[in-house]
This record gives C-alpha cells, sequence and structure tokens, in this order.
C-alpha cells in the first residue's frame, strides 16, 4: 500500500480501503484483485485526476477500456467540452461519434469505409456502391470516369461542353435499351427504333421503314440498307459511300405557317421559292381580283403575329411603346409619322429582316418578308407591267387592297395590290403596289397601314 501524505486511510471492517476527505499518495496506487478491481465513489461526479495532469497512460499491452454501462442506460463519453463545444462526444446509446471539427486521418490509407491514395479516394471495400441524392460535380479540368457502367436515371444533362465516346482500344459502343429512342443533335432529331431496327433522321416516325430521311422537306425512306436503294427515292444520290440528300424541289411541298395554315410552294421567275399564296390566304387566287379566300392577312409593318392582322380584329387609338405590343388590336395612327409605334423603333432594319428574318419575323421558320430589292427582281418580270402580269406571274399575287391606317377599313380590294417588303425607307417602309396603270416596286408608306405579306425562302 502506498503512503498517504494527507487525510486518512482507513481498513473498514468490510475489508475495503476508504479514503476520507482529500487524500494525497505519493508513489503509486495498485489497485488489485482475483478477477476485478474497481475504485467507486459515492457521489455523482468524481475526478480521478486533477487539472494539473497532462498525461494519461492506462494499462500496458492488451488493454481494455470499459467506460460506462451497455445498453438504453449508457451514458457519453464527452472529449474537450464534447461535440456542442469544440470537442466530440460519443453517444453510447446510438453509438455516434460527433465532433465539432473535422475527424482528420493521415494523408494515404484506410479511414472507416474510404480509402485515399495520392489524390485518388476509393471505396475501403471493392465492389461497394455509392448513392446520393444530391449532386456529383468536378470542377477546373476534372474528370468524372467510369471503368464499368455509367448510370443515369433521370437523364444526362451537359450545360456546357461536348459528350465525348472515346475508347482508348477496342470500339466505343452506343447501347440503347429503350423500344424507342430518339437523339437531337445540334438541333435535329436522330431516331433509333431497336424495337424494329429502324432508323430515322430528322424524323421520329418511321412509319414501318427500316431507314428514313427527313430534311428540308425532303424525305427519303426504304426498308433496305443498300444505298442505292435509298437513293432511289425522291433527291438522294450517293457519292464516295455516303448518302447524299438535296434540298427539296420548290412546288413539292408544303409549309406550316401560323394559325394551322399550310402553304404550297411555288418557283418564282427569279429563281427563288416563294409561298403560293398570301400569309392568312386559305387558297390561291383564281383572278387577278382575288377573293376572301385569296386575301389573306393585313399586316401593320414590323409587327409580330398577334392576331392585329386578322381583317376584323379590334382597333385602338393608343400607340404602342414597344416592339411587341402585347394585344391583338389594330392601332390606328391619324398623326405623322403615321406609325403604331410611338417613339418609331430604333430596330426598324431587323424587325422584319436579318437572322431569322427578323426579330418580329412573321413567315415560317426559313422564310422572310422579301426585301425591297428582291421584290424589285421578281416584279421585274411581271407581263405586262400591270395588275395582270402580277397574277399572271407564277405567284398569282391578287389585288387584295389594304386596311386603312386611321379608320382601320378596308379599301381597294380588287383594284389595288399592296404587299409590304423587310425594307424600312426612312420614317416609312418600302412595299410592292400594282394596278391596272402599273407595278411600282419601292413604294413607300406609313408603317400604320395593314399590307399583305408574301413569304420568300431563305438563301442557304
Amino acid at each position: 500500500l502506498a503512503t498517504a501524505t494527507s487525510g486518512n486511510i482507513i481498513l473498514n471492517p468490510f475489508g475495503t480501503i476508504e479514503l476520507q476527505k482529500d487524500t494525497n499518495i505519493a508513489g503509486d496506487l495498485g489497485v488489485n484483485g482475483a478477477t476485478s478491481a474497481d475504485i467507486t465513489s459515492t457521489t455523482n461526479t468524481a475526478t480521478l485526476f486533477n487539472s494539473a495532469v497532462t498525461s494519461l497512460s492506462i494499462g500496458g499491452a492488451a488493454t481494455t477500456l470499459n467506460i460506462g454501462p451497455t445498453g438504453n442506460s449508457a451514458g457519453n463519453i464527452v472529449l474537450a467540452g464534447g461535440s456542442g463545444d469544440t470537442g466530440c462526444t460519443l453517444d453510447q446509446a446510438t453509438g455516434n461519434f460527433t465532433c465539432a471539427g473535422n475527424i482528420i486521418g493521415a494523408s494515404a490509407g484506410t479511414q472507416g469505409y474510404w480509402t485515399r491514395s495520392g489524390t485518388t479516394l476509393s471505396t475501403a471495400t471493392a465492389g461497394d456502391a455509392i448513392t446520393t441524392s444530391g449532386t456529383v460535380s468536378t470542377t477546373g479540368s476534372g474528370t468524372i470516369t467510369s471503368a464499368g457502367l455509367l448510370t443515369a436515371s433521370n437523364g444526362l444533362t451537359l450545360t456546357a461542353g461536348a459528350l465525348n465516346l472515346t475508347a482508348t482500344s477496342g470500339a466505343v459502343n452506343l447501347a440503347l435499351s429503350s423500344s424507342t429512342t430518339a437523339f437531337n443533335i445540334n438541333s435535329g432529331l436522330f431516331n433509333v427504333d431497336t424495337a424494329n431496327n429502324g432508323v430515322g433522321i430528322g424524323t421520329a416516325s418511321l412509319a414501318g421503314n427500316k431507314f428514313k430521311i427527313a430534311v428540308d422537306n425532303s424525305v427519303s425512306a426504304d426498308n433496305y440498307s443498300d444505298l442505292s436503294k435509298v437513293a432511289s427515292n425522291t433527291n438522294a444520290t450517293v457519292s464516295g459511300g455516303k448518302l447524299l440528300v438535296s434540298e427539296a424541289v420548290c412546288g413539292s411541298y408544303t409549309v406550316a405557317g401560323a394559325g394551322g395554315i399550310n402553304y404550297g410552294t411555288v418557283l418564282g421567275l427569279d429563281g427563288r421559292c416563294w409561298l403560293n399564296r398570301n400569309l392568312g390566304a386559305t387558297q390561291v387566287a383564281t383572278s387577278s381580283a382575288g377573293d376572301a379566300t385569296s386575301w389573306g392577312y393585313y399586316y401593320q409593318w414590323g409587327r409580330p403575329t398577334d392576331g392585329h392582322q386578322i381583317e376584323n380584329s379590334s382597333t385602338t387609338d393608343t400607340l404602342s411603346s414597344s416592339d411587341i405590343p402585347g394585344h391583338a388590336n389594330f392601332i390606328k395612327s391619324a398623326l405623322t409619322p403615321f406609325d403604331w409605334r410611338d417613339p418609331q423603333s430604333l430596330n426598324a432594319l431587323t424587325l422584319w429582316a436579318g437572322a431569322s428574318g427578323g426579330s418580329n419575323n412573321v413567315c415560317p421558320a426559313g422564310w422572310h418578308v422579301p426585301t425591297q430589292p428582291e421584290w424589285a427582281t421578281v416584279a421585274g418580270y411581271f407581263s405586262p407591267q400591270t395588275s395582270v402580269g402580277a397574277f399572271n406571274s407564277t405567284l398569282k399575287l391578287p389585288l387584295a387592297g389594304f386596311r386603312s391606317r386611321d379608320t382601320a377599313g378596308l379599301s381597294n380590294r380588287g383594284s389595288g395590290g399592296n404587299y409590304w417588303s423587310g425594307s424600312p425607307s426612312s420614317t416609312n417602309a418600302s412595299s410592292l403596289y400594282f394596278n391596272s396603270g402599273g407595278v411600282y416596286p419601292a413604294y413607300a408608306l406609313y408603317r400604320a397601314y395593314g399590307f399583305s405579306v408574301r413569304c420568300v425562302k431563305d438563301l442557304p
């Protein structure tokens, strides 16, 4: 027994030793028993070591340290104030180990379920799966690499860059497991019907064909893989082992326009492809005067297709402060410069002209309102140079008249033809005008007028 330097050491009748008050023991305190030896306290809180202790060694080789009871009555082990402060807490009831800071291991080796080697983090057990309901992302030039199957149940989206399939050896296989799978490639459509072993380019409707191409209104279909057989269809040729599909012949196809109207196409004497009737017309004119089925819509210059172009649309005297009025009313204008827009648009050069036919293009995609020079070119072929020649041309232009800028009334139907161009002219806009006395391809008038529109196909 070690020597007490203060306090009392008492051997009680039960064979145990009691330390009374604060007892300091110089040297070592040995607690030994046949099977176990305990140091106990009758108080709720007992401090075994004081604050001056800076190093604690417990046991030697093959030492087991048991702290607290087991089961639901287990307590907690608190280190350095616990996880609510700057330390850690081991919840003995749940087994959770929670720290206020990070748990940092060696720079390499295994930590729990993870193994790190260099900059590579792997599961400690080969074959383990990693599942997350969040986002897996890389930064900088980082990559996501899979030696096995990369699966995305809700699709795979690239916000930038390209999807590259590269094989360092062997071939790259793109496997499709759904019965019908379509890919959009550069805004086009590539369809693979794996159920029927069919392929469609530009169409998802194979209609039983094994191979079908629908490009720029030209359709070629075949049930065989022989390129020559495919080429025997419309506008397809074989060159250098490749299947080439040329542009469809003008006049052989229709074009879908606004309002569910399908327009035919016709080749003008200028060599350009035109719609065969005015926008809004349900049939080609059968006479120079025309009728309600061939006159079509009456557009105010530069306005989008918003309903105002219908001949009996409601009207308003309030001018628009925007290039897109946002309503279907025909805007009446009785004051100079007689425009539906106030102030006049700063984008006049691109409302009905420029890329994609202009910001307010009223023609189908790939078509535009003719420029003033385009009208001048085709009108030069009218013979005679009157309304008769305009109707006798392949365009079959009727005398549709116009809708008045100030009253919104319809005028000159059967006696005058007014067709907008996409070209502004000072504060006005250029148009094609013809009547029984002549043809005028650069007729500038106020933009608030409602004139006919005929569309021409964009140049390649």
